[in-house]
């Protein structure tokens, strides 16, 4: 299984993806090949967990979890 983030692109009438060739050489897929491919929708987590305010940038927040530091 791989995981990947694509930005959506207008083909025609139709919107397409781009799999990164990585991920094509790792699963070993061929042009033509059929995939399954799951979308998930759209979550509001704000709606769920409500806001998360912080002066800390996100970088220095991940930093912080994976050391355990202050």
């Amino acid at each position: 299984m791989a995981e990947f983030e694509a930005t959506l692109r207008k083909v025609g009438d139709s919107v397409g993806i781009l799999v990164p060739h990585q991920v094509i050489v790792r699963l070993k897929a061929r042009p033509g090949e059929r995939v399954r491919v799951v979308i998930p929708e759209k979550v509001d987590w704000t709606r769920i967990w409500g806001k998360f305010n912080s002066k800390l940038s996100t970088e220095e927040l991940l930093r912080r979890a994976r050391t355990g530091r202050d």
